[in-house]
């Protein structure tokens, strides 16, 4: 509808956009982010369970990378809150250490794509 520019994969961008308006919300929308993160991981412990064949050729980031990716937005988003991400094993060290510039990355580019659009 805005026809708004996109550079990457479109199921990426759209977890992107999705985690990052949810996570400007309450409770309740923070919790779909939480949601939609542990149904990657239960998609990728399914595959590996049922041994299939894993579609690195596909359009579609691996359910595994698109868990980690909300993952790190989510701890990005405020790492005080969600440091236990890091002693849970929810997200490795090294991924975390990114993951407070990445979400303010994105963060600032939907702002200036969206600006204009804002209510």
């Amino acid at each position: 509808m805005l026809e708004l520019p996109i550079t990457g994969k479109e199921e990426d961008v759209v977890d992107e956009f999705a985690a990052i308006m949810l996570l400007r919300g309450g409770e309740q929308e923070i919790e779909a982010v939480f949601s939609a993160m542990y149904q990657f991981e239960v998609d990728a412990q399914e595959a590996e369970e049922l041994e299939d064949e894993i579609s690195y050729w596909g359009v579609h980031s691996l359910d595994l990378q698109r868990f980690y990716n909300l993952a790190c937005f989510v701890y990005g988003s405020d790492p005080e809150e969600y440091a236990y991400f890091i002693e849970e094993e929810y997200l490795p060290e090294e991924r975390a250490e990114v993951c407070e510039y990445e979400y303010a990355q994105k963060e600032r580019s939907w702002d200036i794509l969206l600006g204009d659009y804002y209510k």
